[in-house]
């Protein structure tokens, strides 16, 4: 019995992956490159400022700061499952922070909804 399940998560973690095969080879991006060119740039604000130790308020590239930037929509500043990757990722090479800021945290939360759908 364990054996089995234990299979099944295996299978689902592998179906997760092989959904996440094209963007990490670069052959196409997640969403048609939405993540890419709507929500990289965001993350990477959000990432900057928290490596400066500034918890980001207001968006200065946006309308010169006239939107709060917490109250955008999907701004993600208060997510904390994500603050350990705007933490650790690089900035200097943004191939490495597009992996770290975008793929791994997504890669992780549709790994971690398979298996708690599974196990649920």
């Amino acid at each position: 019995m364990v054996r089995g399940n234990a299979l099944a998560l295996i299978f689902l973690v592998c179906c997760v992956t092989a959904l996440f095969v094209p963007a990490m080879a670069g052959w196409q991006g997640l969403f048609h490159d939405d993540q890419a060119m709507e929500e990289f740039p965001r993350y990477v604000f959000v990432a900057r400022s928290l490596q400066n130790g500034v918890l980001p308020l207001w968006d200065p590239h946006t309308w010169c700061g006239a939107i709060p930037f917490y109250g955008r929509y999907f701004a993600d500043t208060y997510y904390l499952p994500l603050w350990p990757f705007y933490l650790i990722t690089s900035l200097h090479n943004l191939d490495l922070s597009y992996w770290t800021l975008i793929l791994l945290p997504l890669w992780l939360h549709y790994a971690g909804a398979a298996v708690g759908m599974f196990v649920l």
